[in-house]
């Protein structure tokens, strides 16, 4: 025999509502859940492949989550895939929301404090580059956050292709920020 529960009424957790149940839940909201549990899920990926030659630091590609609020925590995966030409070169790769540096150290020699990554290119030639890196974030304000990767080098970096490929094909691998906010 299977069990039932029967119940006249269930409460939310904080106790500021009631949560009804009719073939479906009404009444459980993000701002409900315990801590803990993750809210929701987005992600942002590079749609076409391109090349950054500059010094300065220039956008890459980004992914905006609308926070549900200021206490919850942003965890983000980095997926990166590309290419680089000239010898003994310095790339960096930085993570930023609004103009907060996210997911980088302390400064130390001719590393910035900004940093996400840093790719220095010592060998004659070419090389490919494959980074996976993640980050937390528990200083945002809540509400629209738009986590841009930015990079900046010595000359080109190419991002999902290489210096004389373009082309956009299925067998190249995706650029990808996933954005989750886990209740706090």
């Amino acid at each position: 025999m299977a069990a039932k529960l029967k119940v006249d009424q269930l409460e939310t957790v904080d106790g500021t509502g009631n949560i009804t149940v009719n073939n479906q839940l009404t009444g459980l909201t993000s701002a409900s859940m315990p801590t803990g549990s993750m809210l929701q899920v987005v992600e942002g990926t590079l749609g076409t492949p391109t090349s950054i030659n500059s010094t300065s630091w220039t956008d890459v590609f980004n992914a905006t989550i609308t926070g549900v609020s200021a206490s919850s925590t942003i965890v983000g995966f980095v997926s990166l895939q590309g290419y680089l030409t000239v010898d003994n070169s310095n790339y960096t790769i930085r993570m930023r929301e609004g103009s907060r540096d996210i997911g980088g150290g302390t400064a130390s020699g001719s590393m910035e404090s900004a940093m996400f990554t840093n790719l220095r290119f010592t060998e004659e030639g070419h090389t490919n580059f494959f980074i996976g890196n993640n980050f937390t974030d528990t200083g945002h304000s809540g509400g629209s956050l738009t986590y841009q990767l930015q990079s900046k080098g010595q000359s080109a970096i190419y991002f999902a292709r290489s210096q004389s490929d373009s082309d956009v094909d299925d067998s190249r691998p995706k650029l990808s920020i996933i954005l989750m906010e886990i209740a706090g």
